[in-house]
């Protein structure tokens, strides 16, 4: 795997506080030829009461699709939950599709909504796969919890439960104007997998090629980043949005995931750096800001690797401002994770009707990333928060689901998954923008 370190500013003036950014970025090493290896796959389906009408026939659509992407070697299994989840393919090598297909076909809504049973039940059925299989669980619903167990705490509990003890991650496909998405994108997040907007059935294509290929692909699995303060860093702040854990004796560890052939990932962090005293007293390198040690096992022919490299970030400290120069290349990356960022931070001041301190914390994520003073640069980032700010004088269930969604890809980036691949959500019915304001 390749792995570069890079601050936005490599030098920063003697005796003064400053606020720092790094990017590290992640670059799994290739995989020739096809699919490595089959998988296992179980697809849990809502066929409760509120995916009634379209949103239950581009489930089944979505369904069917799974299945005319799958390999004769590969594992499936289908799963539907309203009240109570039931099988409805048992977990085998995919066999006879025409057969698999009329039983999808045969899917009706009913009931209430048991999705944590579903999802139980789906990770039962991949447990019945050899454990040298790649797992992966793959929920289609609108994540409205009303039986069963209803505490989305719980829920998000079970599916890390299932990536620790089952090695099963699971992605999600939100459908209607009404899924939970806060739910589906946690699920997603803690296990490893993706969350998509399923508002239209022309992506379905791209969204099963990449879930199969994160699937069977895998270059790099269980990475980790382990990133400790030195002398000099008074504080971390993690733009990126993977779980977090802290380490004994401290420092934390980042959660990434898995990595299939070739696919980058980026994670911004921002240090604080405490005032450096006159340059005789300081190394001609830089001094130590952070020790970031990345863990992962590498996937090759035949064989899994425990590798384990360590990267010590350091920055200068200069008498002459002419030397304080910015390194431009790591300004995509830290735009798009401080746009997610406040993104994510917003959306509760909005659910609350708080328009006025969403709009407060994106406007000071906009002045932070104009103040670099290159517009190109950080454009994709200052888009999406000003597009944020024209939806709220309009908001509504779309609105919402449009920003989490890029919230979402924005604070974990991928090179399988960007934000064009994401479809536009509409402005609320007979609005625009410039029209109506939210409360405040």
């Amino acid at each position: 795997m390749k792995i570069e370190a890079t601050l936005d500013y490599p030098a920063i003036l003697q005796g003064q506080d400053a606020f720092v950014h790094a990017a590290l970025t992640l670059t799994a090493n290739e995989r020739p030829g096809g699919r490595a290896r089959p998988g296992a796959f179980a697809l849990v389906l809502d066929n409760s009461g509120s995916m009634e009408g379209r949103p239950l026939e581009l489930a089944r659509e979505a369904a069917r699709m799974v299945v005319r992407h799958l390999q004769p070697e590969d594992h499936f299994g289908l799963v539907v939950f309203s009240d109570a989840a039931r099988v409805v393919v048992p977990m085998r090598q995919i066999g006879d599709r025409t057969e698999t297909d009329r039983r999808i076909a045969a899917i009706r809504s009913e009931g209430s909504t048991n999705l944590a049973g579903g999802w139980m039940l789906g990770l039962d059925e991949l447990r019945r796969t050899p454990a040298e299989l790649p797992r992966r669980v793959l929920l289609l619903s609108d994540g409205l919890l009303n039986v069963g167990i209803t505490d989305t705490a719980q829920v998000a509990q079970l599916v890390a439960q299932g990536l620790e003890k089952d090695a099963a991650r699971t992605s999600c496909l939100g459908f209607g104007d009404g899924y939970n998405e806060d739910l589906l994108g946690e699920m997603a997040r803690i296990s490893g997998g993706t969350l998509h907007d399923a508002t239209s059935p022309e992506s379905f294509p791209d969204i099963f090629c990449k879930e199969l290929e994160s699937l069977q692909r895998l270059s790099a699995q269980n990475v980790r980043v382990r990133l400790r303060k030195l002398h000099y860093c008074t504080g971390v702040l993690v733009l990126a949005d993977y779980p977090i854990t802290e380490l004994p004796g401290g420092g934390i560890e980042i959660a990434v995931g898995d990595l299939v052939s070739r696919e980058g990932r980026a994670l911004v962090f921002g240090l604080e750096v405490m005032p450096m005293p006159p340059a005789p007293d300081l190394s001609l390198e830089g001094e130590d800001l952070v020790d970031m040690e990345i863990a992962w096992d590498e996937i090759g022919e035949g064989e899994v690797r425990a590798r384990v490299e360590r990267v010590t970030l350091r920055v200068k400290a200069v008498q002459d401002p002419a030397q304080v120069v910015l390194d431009e290349s790591v300004l995509k990356w830290v735009a798009m994770q401080h746009a997610g960022a406040a993104l994510r931070e917003s959306l509760p001041h909005v659910d609350r009707g708080h328009f006025n301190g969403a709009r407060e914390r994106v406007e000071k994520a906009l002045a932070s990333l104009r103040r670099y003073g290159k517009p190109d640069r950080v454009a994709e980032g200052i888009a999406l928060l000003e597009q944020f700010l024209d939806r709220m004088r309009c908001w509504d269930a779309s609105s919402r689901k449009h920003v989490s969604t890029h919230a979402y890809r924005t604070s974990k980036p991928s090179s399988l998954h960007t934000c064009a691949d994401l479809p536009e959500r509409p402005y609320g019915k007979g609005s625009k923008p410039g029209g109506k304001s939210g409360p405040s």
